[in-house]
Formats: structure tokens, C-alpha cells, sequence
């Protein structure tokens, strides 16, 4: 963070030094243009120095963001006038449009994946219905598809190092806060191994 910081006051500084040779201001001059965000229209630019002439205007119309001059505290009035947002166009809509439409088929060809030859998979794909479903209605399909033809499997027996569960008639605690008891085979090795001594 801190070299981003002095990259930009380089780059300050270097904008600074420019402008105080273009216009003959001094460096406390411009770098206070600097610090309060100045906005120049072209006559002002050429009063001070900064541009040579005013060029004959010419009619054009651009596209901007209105969002990107949120940045800016001090931009005039006078420009933020000039900013209003445009509607896209129907060549724009339609664009947009099949660029969505692209995304959410990508998104839904990476669900299939190797699932794509499934035996319910593979015609909802054929006939194109798995692109109406939303990614997560596509996701819990798939998962569905897969689960169909298979069955659980048997319970497996503990192995001997594994823990026991508890047998039912096992006392229930009688509060979260009381202290409870512990197990008696917890302290029968113990008791073992002191009389063994």
C-alpha cells in the first residue's frame, strides 16, 4: 500500500514539475491546484498557461459512465450537468442479452461435466430444457441423476479400536452447568495399575 502511495507521489510531483515549466506558476502555486481538485473550462486553461489555444469546438457524442466521476469531490456544476445517463441502445440490450445467456450455458455445461452421457442427464441436454433450470436447479438435477441407480450401502461394522457409541439406557445429563460423572471403565485401568504396584 505504502509503494502505491509513493508511486502516486511521484507521479504528483512529476505532473507538478510539467506544470510549473508550462505555465510559469510556482510549485506552491500548482501543487495547491493540485490539492483542491481545480477544474479549468479551455479559456481559463490558455489565462493560465496551461493550454496554448482554444481549438475551434467540435460536435461529438461520447459514452461515460456517470459512476466514474463519483471520485472526483470538487467536479463544477457545470460539468456535472453535462453528465446524464444514457440508455443503451436495442443493439447494446441484445449484445448484453447473449452475452448472459453465454455466461449462464458456460456455467451450466461446467455442472454437467462427466455427468453429460447420464441416462437422465444426457436428454434434458439434447433437448436443451437443463438451460431454462437456474445453476442451482441444474446442480441438485445432476445430483438427483447420479443418485438414481444407486443404492445404500450396508451398514459396516466397528472395528475393535473404534469408539462405542452409547448404550441407550447410558444416564442423561441433567444440566449443560452440573458437573457430570464419569464412565466407570475410565478409572478402572488406573485403579488396576495402583493395586498392581
Amino acid at each position: 500500500m505504502r509503494d502505491y502511495a509513493d508511486l502516486l507521489d511521484q507521479a504528483g510531483n512529476a505532473l507538478a514539475n510539467i506544470y510549473m515549466k508550462k505555465t510559469g506558476l510556482s510549485l506552491e502555486e500548482v501543487t495547491a491546484l493540485l490539492s483542491a481538485e481545480t477544474w479549468m473550462d479551455g479559456p481559463e486553461c490558455v489565462q493560465k498557461g496551461f493550454a496554448d489555444k482554444l481549438a475551434e469546438p467540435v460536435k461529438m457524442a461520447a459514452t461515460l459512465n456517470p459512476a466514474m466521476f463519483d471520485v472526483y469531490a470538487a467536479l463544477p456544476a457545470k460539468a456535472k450537468k453535462l453528465i446524464r445517463k444514457i440508455e443503451p441502445t436495442a443493439e447494446a440490450k441484445q449484445v448484453e442479452a447473449v452475452l448472459a445467456a453465454k455466461k449462464h450455458r458456460e456455467e451450466i455445461d461446467l455442472l454437467v461435466g462427466d455427468f453429460a452421457d447420464n441416462e437422465y442427464v444426457a436428454p434434458l441436454i439434447a433437448s436443451g430444457e437443463i438451460y431454462k433450470l437456474t445453476p442451482e436447479q441444474a446442480g441438485d438435477f445432476i445430483l438427483d441423476a447420479i443418485g438414481k441407480n444407486c443404492a445404500p450401502s450396508a451398514p459396516q461394522p466397528l472395528s475393535p479400536s473404534a469408539p462405542q457409541p452409547l448404550s441407550p439406557s447410558a444416564p442423561q445429563p441433567l444440566s449443560p452447568s452440573a458437573p457430570q460423572p464419569l464412565p466407570a471403565t475410565l478409572f478402572m485401568p488406573v485403579t488396576a495399575r495402583l493395586f498392581a504396584m
